[in-house]
């Protein structure tokens, strides 16, 4: 599912960012299911194949021409990912990192994969657009930091006859 989403860059707090931001894409989400699922199937069946291919091809094209590229340049996906172990030739999966495409007129997709309870981050960038990628890389551990920083627990109160819980840990390898 493609949409476009606001980041709250505006937003200086990490955390405050990440809601908003989540808020907006649950906002989105709900507005994408108010769709019907079948609505792409059944255009289909009423537009004829070369009207269909004549379209899409001209769609494309204005969308990645210069007067007619897309309003945004960055693409961010989230791919959940294999929570048990993976294994080729015996040889055990230990990181999952993703690559994914950049076209004409984008100039960053960061893919997000889960496994095994981690996130493993590919970054892929066009060079004239965004020729300091590496220094994207240590930005978003900073952010990361941050985050894990604001939700780190309080000194824990004991109950009697109770012992604390304990929060599960997930590891960001970027």
């Amino acid at each position: 599912m493609l949409m476009a989403a606001p980041l709250h860059t505006e937003v200086a707090d990490p955390v405050t960012r990440l809601l908003r931001t989540h808020e907006s894409l649950g906002d989105m989400k709900q507005r994408h299911r108010a769709l019907p699922a079948s609505l792409l199937a059944d255009a289909n069946h009423f537009i004829p194949p070369a009207v269909f291919s004549r379209a899409a091809r001209l769609t494309f094209g204005i969308a990645t021409s210069r007067p007619g590229r897309p309003v945004w340049n960055l693409v961010i996906s989230n791919v959940p990912g294999p929570q048990f172990p993976l294994y080729c030739a015996g040889a055990k999966l230990v990181a999952n990192y993703p690559v994914s495409v950049i076209t004409d007129g984008m100039g960053l997709n960061i893919t997000v994969m889960s496994y095994m309870g981690n996130l493993d981050v590919g970054i892929v960038a066009d060079r004239e657009q965004m020729p300091d990628v590496a220094r994207l890389m240590g930005w978003l551990g900073e952010e990361l930091a941050l985050l894990v920083a604001a939700q780190a627990p309080a000194a824990p109160t004991a109950t009697p006859g109770k012992a604390p819980r304990a929060k599960p840990k997930a590891g960001v390898r970027a």
